[in-house]
C-alpha cells in the first residue's frame, strides 16, 4: 500500500512521505466493531458449579473464571490430557478442583494470570 502512494504520488521525500501517510490514515474508515472480542460463547458459567467425581479432577482456566475439567478420568484422576500435562511439567499451573485455587497463577510459559472473578 504504502509503494503504491508512493508510485502514485512520484515522491520520496522523507516529509512529503509522512504527510502522504498521515493522509491516508485519515482517510482510512474507523470501525472496530469486527475486533470486538466476544468471550461469552467459550466460557461456561461456574456459578452452579458442582463438583463432579467421575470427571477429571484438573481446574481450568476457562477464561479467568475458572471450573472442573469435564473430559472423563482415564489415567487416575486425570483426563488423559492433564495426565500428559502433568508428566510432562510434574505439576498443573492450576492445580486441582479439590485445592484451593491459587490466587495468582504463573501458566507454564512464565505468564502470569488473575482470575476474572477474584
Amino acid at each position: 500500500m504504502i509503494c503504491t502512494i508512493l508510485q502514485r504520488k512520484n515522491t520520496w521525500d522523507k516529509g512529503r512521505i509522512r504527510h502522504l501517510l498521515e493522509e491516508e490514515i485519515q482517510n482510512l474508515p474507523v470501525d472496530f466493531t469486527d475486533i470486538k472480542k466476544d468471550i461469552s460463547s467459550k466460557v461456561i458459567t461456574r456459578k452452579k458449579f458442582t463438583f463432579t467425581e467421575n470427571t477429571c479432577q484438573a481446574r481450568i482456566w476457562n477464561e479467568g473464571f475458572g471450573g472442573q475439567c469435564s473430559s472423563q478420568k482415564k489415567t487416575g484422576d486425570l483426563c488423559q490430557k492433564h495426565h500428559n500435562i502433568l508428566s510432562k511439567n510434574g505439576y498443573l499451573w492450576l492445580g486441582y478442583i479439590s485445592e484451593d485455587k491459587p490466587m495468582e497463577p504463573v501458566h507454564y510459559d512464565g505468564r502470569k494470570h488473575k482470575w476474572t472473578d477474584i
